[in-house]
């Protein structure tokens, strides 16, 4: 039985607070998979800009920058994960094809960073050192930033082109 005073319950108060949290964790939800997905999509584009900057070398310099040896009736050359280092490191090396302050920055020993850029570093994944100083051209795993995956490069010797992807 209520008394001459004014106010919610305890009840009603709990029950508010319970509904305000149910509704939060799906707001959470809801924004988490946003980020997921811009992420995704920020790698796809630096995918895309790789591509082109391999391209951009392919027609100024008439040759790729590496040297592709296929196998006899080989159609494609791919380099996978920390196999890229050599195929980018020409476009680091000379002015005008990749910007290593635009598109690099460092990871920490354990294969992280704050930064969705793409990143450079003589570790793999594991944060472990790779053989020869290689650095490969990578991103954090927008699904769990805390591991880290490196770009496949595909060359099509029939059509001359190439595609830079992501490894899953």
């Amino acid at each position: 039985m209520r008394s001459g005073k004014r106010g919610f319950t305890l009840i009603e108060l709990l029950l508010v607070i319970a509904v305000m949290a149910v509704l939060a964790t799906l707001a959470l939800g809801g924004v988490m998979a946003i980020i997921r997905n811009t992420r995704e999509k920020r790698i796809d584009s630096m995918c895309n800009s790789l591509g082109l900057a391999l391209m951009s070398y392919r027609t100024q310099e008439e040759c790729w920058p590496i040297r592709l040896d296929p196998g006899p009736n080989a159609t494609t050359v791919t380099f996978r994960e920390e196999e890229n280092a050599e195929v980018f490191k020409p476009l680091i090396d000379k002015k005008g094809y990749l910007s290593a302050a635009d598109y690099l920055t460092k990871i920490n020993g354990r294969g992280k960073t704050a930064s969705l850029r793409m990143a450079i570093d003589g570790v793999d994944e594991k944060g472990k050192p790779l053989p020869n100083g290689n650095k490969p051209l990578g991103y954090p795993n927008p699904r769990n930033p805390g591991t880290f995956h490196f770009f496949n490069v595909v060359f099509n010797l029939r059509t001359d082109s190439v595609k830079v992807t992501r490894s899953h």
